[in-house]
């Protein structure tokens, strides 16, 4: 599966951001990001295989707390402050969705995968996966050091570690 170049990724998240929280964000290319210790930060992962079985990929997705929120209040038409926990995972999972289908959709081939559920994991089975797969583009918004999103295409060498 190629991916679309770096740039035209960029151009594909951008619209797929505001269509999630009603604002606009700039994507830039980046290292691959670790969770930041001491924030609170959700990580999505939605796996998808090509058809043949030869080869995952994982679409993973860190939103920090703030952003997290602001997708869920536009996505469910709440105010500030009442959002639960329900709700907020929700709007996660579809964060990671959505994103990834601005992945999926400017690959070479989409016709030729099979698209998992998404799965929100842990600081610890992030690292995991980074540890047993390889970074192939990461890109980041980030406002002020902080207002963090990130997604990262992995090669996954282990599929256990998209096991729950």
């Amino acid at each position: 599966m190629s991916l679309i170049p770096i740039q035209n990724l960029a151009s594909q998240l951008e619209p797929a951001w505001a269509f999630l929280s009603g604002h606009e964000r700039h994507f830039e290319p980046t290292e691959v990001q670790p969770p930041r210790a001491g924030e609170r930060e959700h990580r999505v992962v939605l796996p998808v295989k090509l058809l043949d079985g030869q080869r995952l990929i994982a679409v993973a997705v860190i939103l920090d707390q703030d952003q997290a929120e602001a997708v869920a209040r536009f996505m469910f038409g709440q105010p500030e402050g009442e959002i639960n926990e329900a709700d907020l995972q929700d709007a996660c999972l579809e964060t990671c969705n959505v994103l990834a289908s601005s992945v999926i959709k400017g690959c070479e081939n989409p016709n030729v995968i099979d698209i998992g559920l998404p799965l929100e994991v842990s600081a610890e089975k992030y690292l995991d996966l980074q540890s047993h797969a390889i970074a192939r583009v990461t890109l980041m918004s980030e406002i002020d050091q902080e207002h963090r999103i990130v997604v990262t295409v992995f090669d996954v060498n282990d599929q256990s570690v998209l096991e729950s």
